[in-house]
């Protein structure tokens, strides 16, 4: 134990902090926002529009994370591979200063992983993400786990349909990297409301037999 806690007390010295990272808050359904324990993160701590980028690009591929020579053609298509990756490497170092500015200068970051073939969202980390929310709530609506309570049933809809404020990340739904979970999510968006449409039918029907 006593070690332990010289441990503890050289990484302070180093510069290292205790403290856990600040759980994210993060909104990609109509406007995007990250809140670091409840406070956005202004367009300061981003620095620059590219970091910002980088950072909606891992969360849309948080599955299935993109190899680094990927990441360079989207984001730095015109600029020569060395200095796309010098350009890379300045923007992971912006972005995890961004998102755990107490993170000490050698230290694993709590959202971003170093893989072999790049960079990837930690999806282990301590995050809420409204996409997997709304994820979430739609298959839950449509395999009906209230059983036989129309009620219960009802409100996962009312509660994913609320979560669709707009669009996946709307301003970057043409780009290359955004497109096909813009696409997906709008289909299971127009899935949802049809099947709420038919499920307020079909319940309206049902009150009105029982109590006609």
């Amino acid at each position: 134990m006593i070690d332990e806690l010289w441990g503890r007390l050289c990484y302070i010295a180093k510069g290292g902090s205790l403290a856990q990272p600040m759980p994210l808050t993060i909104t990609t359904l109509g406007e995007f926002r990250l809140l670091r324990d409840d406070e956005e993160l202004s367009p300061a701590a981003w620095k620059n529009q590219k970091n910002r980028h980088l950072c909606q690009l891992l969360l849309t591929h948080r599955r299935n994370p993109p190899h680094r020579e990927q990441l360079l053609e989207w984001l730095w298509p015109g600029l020569p591979p060395a200095s796309a990756d010098r350009s890379l490497r300045v923007a992971i170092s912006q972005l995890r200063r961004a998102l755990e500015p107490d993170l000490p200068p050698r230290a694993d970051s709590a959202f971003l992983l170093i893989t072999p073939s790049g960079y990837a969202w930690n999806p282990h980390a301590d995050y809420t993400l409204d996409a997997d929310r709304f994820d979430h709530l739609c298959s839950e609506f449509a395999v009906n786990p209230t059983g036989d309570d129309p009620y219960s049933r009802l409100a996962l809809g009312e509660e994913a349909k609320a979560l669709y404020r707009g669009d996946f990340l709307a301003e970057e739904a043409y780009t290359d990297w955004a497109s096909a979970e813009w696409e997906r999510l709008r289909e299971t968006n127009f899935a949802l409301l049809n099947r709420r449409g038919r499920y307020y039918n079909l319940y309206t029907m049902q009150w009105a037999a029982e109590t006609g």
